[in-house]
């Protein structure tokens, strides 16, 4: 069982006790709504998007999150987002996978970051040969149930709930015939040496 969670950091403490004021001394920001603008705002909390030190600020932000979730449960993050993973056999492991998703959620609550629900999905893997594991597992964040999908998209990868990469393979082969198609089409005059070269950067 696995599941997939996304969520915004929008840290709303005053960040500039503790960061250094460089760092929001030359910080604004304004909106553009119809092609008017809003007055020039100081940015008072949150890292500005694309600085050098961002990324860091973020991992160090971050860096208690697995530990405040249960010890038997994996928990992978990579940027924004999060997969909460469990071997699923009974109940029990029902109650503790959800247990691991109170936590994740007091997590955030307590340093006031924003999880997007409306991203968060849960998704069973199981082995072919045993698609019905008897239990039918409800799991919620604030009361709120999550969405059980067959399939889910990460990192470039389409994941289904039998790890047959069917969808993923087929995208990827229909892709390159596509640009290949392309290629031959309106670039027919190329050596065969250049076209190689933009088969295998391109394919």
């Amino acid at each position: 069982m696995t599941l997939v969670l996304s969520w915004g950091c929008q840290h709303k403490c005053d960040t500039r006790q503790t960061f250094p004021p460089e760092v929001y001394s030359c910080s604004s920001q304004r909106v553009r709504v119809d092609g008017e603008f809003s007055c020039w705002a100081d940015v008072l909390s949150g890292i500005p998007q694309g600085s050098i030190l961002g990324p860091l600020l973020f991992i160090i932000f971050i860096n208690d999150l697995v530990d405040s979730c249960e010890n038997n449960l994996r928990l992978y993050l990579f940027a924004d987002d999060a997969k909460m993973y469990r071997h699923i056999k009974d109940a029990l492991d029902v109650d503790n996978l959800q247990r691991g998703i109170n936590n994740f959620v007091k997590w955030t609550e307590r340093w006031q970051v924003t999880l997007n629900i409306n991203k968060c999905k849960v998704i069973s893997v199981l082995h072919r040969r045993y698609t019905d594991s008897g239990l039918i597992p409800n799991y919620v964040i604030n009361n709120i149930k999550l969405e059980e999908v067959e399939e889910f998209k990460d990192l470039g990868v389409t994941y289904d709930s039998l790890l047959l990469f069917d969808k993923h393979i087929s995208e990827k082969v229909n892709k390159a015939y596509m640009m290949l198609d392309i290629i031959k089409r309106n670039l027919a005059h190329l050596s065969r040496k250049c076209f190689i070269i933009l088969y295998k950067s391109l394919v």
